[in-house]
């Protein structure tokens, strides 16, 4: 049994949520499980579970893995997406972004993370063929991470006018965007100060699955900018990004 589950379990994809960042940070590895991280999340708390039953099973002798992907997006072959695109937290964030034209500087040294679906396909397909007796977890994420630094030059040679500007002026046009739907994007990230919050004191590892795919003749790829306009065309395309 192969059960795909999320790196989202870790807690660190709520970093919005001030209750679930702690005081002091934390690993988060393919050995871990629970590290004190917050479960009041429905789905991090149905995946948590059932993470729990599918080792309960093993240690009763049943065959499993449990790989965990990370941030799913569009097929590196021919930029396809999920039919639910409206519903995707991390899609909406870009959209947000750029109808905005604003990006807070004191992000600018965190990264985003871009899996796409058919390259976590492959890696999961060679762990499930190779089948490591030793190794139970997997992290499945591309750890070739896009920094924002990097990522808002390559929206601008895209012909997206994205302003690096302070957390106040950033908050200002967050609030007076006039599409409720940007203001639904990023109000979940907020602090009780109205700041925007995206990084998290909880940070996930992916050594040893990195190590294994690698010796298994798989490697992640950077995110550049070719694939970053493949991402932004197909949306273009249904019309869900200008």
């Amino acid at each position: 049994m192969i059960h795909i589950s999320t790196v989202s379990v870790s807690g660190a994809e709520i970093a919005g949520n001030v209750a679930a960042r702690r005081e002091t940070e934390k690993s988060f590895s393919e050995t871990d499980l629970y590290i004190g991280q917050s479960l009041d999340n429905v789905y991090i708390r149905s995946k948590f579970f059932a993470e729990c039953a599918v080792l309960d099973a093993a240690l009763e002798g049943l065959p499993a893995k449990i790989i965990r992907v990370g941030n799913l997006t569009n097929r590196r072959s021919d930029g396809m997406f999920q039919p639910n695109y409206e519903s995707n937290a991390f899609l909406n964030r870009i959209k947000a972004i750029l109808e905005l034209g604003a990006f807070p500087d004191y992000l600018m040294d965190l990264y985003a993370e871009f899996s796409p679906i058919d390259d976590t396909a492959d890696a999961i397909v060679r762990i499930a063929s190779h089948w490591p007796k030793k190794q139970t977890i997997f992290h499945v994420y591309n750890n070739r991470h896009l920094y924002f630094r990097d990522m808002l030059p390559m929206l601008q040679t895209l012909g997206h006018r994205v302003q690096i500007v302070s957390d106040e002026e950033f908050s200002k046009r967050l609030m007076s965007a006039a599409d409720p739907i940007i203001r639904h994007a990023l109000v979940n990230d907020l602090d009780k100060s109205g700041k925007w919050v995206l990084d998290s004191n909880i940070h996930v590892r992916c050594d040893t699955s990195v190590n294994l795919l690698e010796r298994l003749g798989f490697s992640w790829q950077n995110i550049d900018l070719a694939y970053l306009k493949q991402f932004l065309d197909y949306f273009r395309r249904i019309g869900y990004i200008q």
